[in-house]
């Protein structure tokens, strides 16, 4: 079984190949991308061949560095092939620089640099396994356009005759769980000390917990589709139809294997991040752990309410009301640039470039938000990102300590979590955290699990008593 890679849409890549290369992409609706897993390939005998058939004259020093960039490309490969559809072309992103970067010991996750892995790459072009197309800057690309590579039709067939032999290996199966990067997320040593022990040793615990338990889901099928709203100028695809006969996929353990990131020091972010948190909402709601159905317990509008209630004040139900759904959407859009960008300039033109609005009413949008949240506007345009990441983190922090003493897992999904149905003390559990932290309540919302639904009511309706048996025991 193949990890799940968090492919998207690539619309900057769909309209280059419209240009350059249209029959390519005269039957497809759309190409999707992802960046390879370089800590996980495929292992087994025919892939040993391929190894000795195309790498003949590798010296015994680089022997281990090819051979694990061979097995992490074929792994993407292979990727490309199972999770694909029929009107898309899905494929992976690498670039070809050659620039190297020094390597920091406690980072190190695999043998090989990205330099040997596009020379792995650009011999399997040689043999017809992958088409590669080369990225660039220049207009309209000002962020450049990392390099493409897309599967061919030999390295189908070869995997159709060979995938019953193949495996999944994980390269740095004991890798660095705790994450720090500089301001501009580049990785960044530390000392180790009592505290950072302590973080990591809780993030093994509790992912260590949670792959004890088999999580599966149903996979939405990426051919039915219609569009949704604008974003970016292009229309964003929303997904409505599962797999054929509600075929589960299991998720691999290291999806489920959470690293926490923090920038710059152990104060400033510290989320929580896996794999698995790439699922759509609608994939979610289908989550099963150990054959029982889940709940998603949300934090709603969790950002702008720490502010309010780190203040000491009472945060309104909804700080993202509006009179409709897109417009709601466009204000947490808006929320999320005030608390994040340095100046309403930097706001206004990064909403510019989400929503295919002009400068007046980009304008209008974001001063129409802040005079709405006049209690807390001396926090925007202040970076604020740093502080709230990290309470958030706090909070799944502590809720994470909490279900690990009870023995039951949780995956974090940022301001949300996931537990069995079986688990309704999750919600007393979420609730005591944030109350403790802030003075006040949360305001939540459960997930829209069908199979769920009659416990929701349930833990609704006995919102008031699971919080007063976890405050007051």
């Amino acid at each position: 079984m193949l990890p799940l890679p968090n492919t998207r849409p690539n619309y900057q890549w769909l309209k280059t190949l419209e240009h350059t290369h249209p029959e390519l992409v005269k039957t497809k609706k759309e190409v999707r991308s992802f960046y390879p897993e370089y800590t996980m390939g495929l292992s087994g005998d025919s892939i040993q061949t391929i190894f000795e058939t195309c790498f003949p004259s590798v010296t015994n020093r680089n022997t281990k560095a090819t051979l694990q960039a061979l097995q992490s490309a074929l792994l993407s490969l292979s990727q490309c092939v199972d999770f694909n559809t029929n009107d898309s072309i899905l494929g992976f992103l690498h670039g070809r620089s050659t620039a190297r970067s020094a390597s920091i010991e406690r980072y190190k996750d695999r043998s090989y640099s990205n330099t040997v892995f596009t020379k792995v790459l650009d011999t399997l072009r040689e043999y017809g396994f992958i088409s590669c197309y080369t990225g660039f800057k220049g207009a309209g690309h000002p962020y450049g356009l990392t390099t493409l590579w897309v599967v061919e039709e030999p390295y189908v067939n070869w995997l159709t005759e060979h995938r019953h032999w193949l495996s999944v290996i994980n390269f740095a199966p004991d890798k660095e769980l705790l994450i720090l990067r500089d301001n501009k997320k580049y990785l960044v040593d530390y000392p180790e000390d009592a505290d950072t022990k302590a973080l990591r040793e809780h993030i093994r615990l509790t992912n260590e917990l949670r792959n004890r338990f088999t999580w599966s889901y149903i996979p939405l099928d990426k051919t039915y589709w219609h569009s949704k709203e604008q974003h970016r100028g292009k229309p964003k695809r929303d997904y409505y139809q599962y797999v054929e006969d509600d075929k589960r996929q299991v998720i691999i353990q290291s999806d489920l294997q959470c690293q926490r990131s923090f920038r710059e020091n152990f104060q400033t972010g510290g989320r929580f991040y896996c794999n698995a948190q790439s699922l759509s909402k609608d994939e979610r709601s289908t989550l099963n752990i150990n054959g029982q159905p889940t709940v998603e317990i949300d934090l709603k509008s969790l950002h702008p309410r720490l502010l309010y209630n780190m203040d000491g004040l009472e945060a309104p139900k909804d700080c993202y009301a509006s009179d409709t759904p897109e417009n709601r959407q466009l204000n947490k859009h808006i929320c999320m640039l005030v608390l994040n960008c340095k100046n309403n300039k930097e706001a206004k033109k990064a909403l510019m470039y989400e929503y295919p609005i002009d400068t007046e009413s980009a304008s209008s949008a974001i001063d129409s938000f802040v005079n709405r949240h006049p209690n807390i506007s001396n926090h925007f345009f202040k970076e604020g990102w740093k502080r709230l990441q990290h309470l958030d983190s706090v909070i799944t922090e502590k809720v994470l300590s909490e279900c690990l003493e009870q023995g039951f897992p949780v995956l974090p999904v940022h301001d949300s979590y996931i537990a069995s149905i079986e688990h309704t003390q999750l919600l007393g559990i979420i609730v005591s955290t944030y109350e403790q932290l802030t003075g006040f309540k949360p305001e939540v919302s459960m997930s829209e699990n069908a199979e769920a639904e009659q416990l929701t009511e349930q833990l609704l309706d006995q919102y008031d008593e699971f919080v007063a048996k976890i405050v007051n025991p």
